[in-house]
């Protein structure tokens, strides 16, 4: 990530009755593996939960993240501080769109998510608390099924060959090349990846496009880097 201005998008849903004083959720929405599935370009759990919440009286975001949907470029996946920021603009938004609908929303936000949005929960919570910029106060979290323990928990299980290989090989492709596009862990795929277009299997430069019915039936497994390689990531194979 340079720093420099993107475009992100999101749901926003409002009651039909002018109210003042709305307080807002912010749905966060799981893992996604195409721009097409987020919920401001298709049906889905990201536009039909904000609309829930807003028939209960509610005003509701549901941001896309950055990459999804209709933002450009990548989908930095599993990035705590990009979900946070899209979420935050998303909650501002909300706001000047509130204001423009003759409704005012009461800088009370409840935050709820599902696998990635779990993750993501948490690191919006943390940022309305941290940025008192924002005008939120922050009323409650319900994480749920977050991967917040990679390193400890989920990676040991991946590697054990205790979760399924189709989705478990889809999940740790997509972390993988998302983190290298940030934090440069690798160069080339194969000092990370096993080349297996032989087979008709996905690979690591387009898991991030493909859902995981593609990845072979085969548990990851961790093996060293190529000879000479320099490496010093993690590789994985299928």
């Amino acid at each position: 990530m340079t720093g420099g201005r993107t475009r992100a998008s999101g749901v926003v849903a409002l009651p039909h009755d002018a109210r003042d004083g709305l307080w807002t959720v912010s749905y966060e929405h799981g893992t996604l593996a195409t721009k097409r599935h987020a919920g401001s370009v298709a049906d889905g759990d990201g536009r039909a939960i904000p609309v829930m919440f807003a028939a209960t009286g509610f005003a509701a975001v549901a941001p896309d993240y950055l990459g999804l949907g209709k933002g450009p470029g990548f989908h930095p996946y599993m990035d705590a501080a990009t979900v946070a920021s899209a979420s935050a603009d998303l909650l501002r938004a909300a706001r000047e769109l509130a204001a423009a609908k003759d409704r005012t929303l009461s800088g009370d936000v409840l935050v709820t998510g599902f696998s990635q949005g779990g993750l993501a929960t948490m690191a919006l919570g943390r940022e309305i608390q941290r940025d008192p910029s924002l005008g939120l106060r922050l009323r409650g979290l319900a994480p749920i099924a977050g991967p917040y323990d990679v390193r400890g928990a989920e990676l040991p299980e991946l590697l054990a060959g205790r979760l399924d290989p189709h989705s478990s090989t889809f999940y740790l492709a997509y972390w993988t090349v998302s983190m290298n596009r940030l934090h440069g862990f690798y160069r080339p795929p194969a000092q990370a990846f096993r080349d297996l277009r032989s087979s008709g299997s996905s690979t690591a430069t387009t898991a991030s496009t493909r859902s995981w019915p593609g990845c072979p039936p085969r548990r990851v497994s961790s093996s060293r880097p190529p000879s000479g390689s320099g490496s010093s990531a993690l590789p994985v194979r299928c």
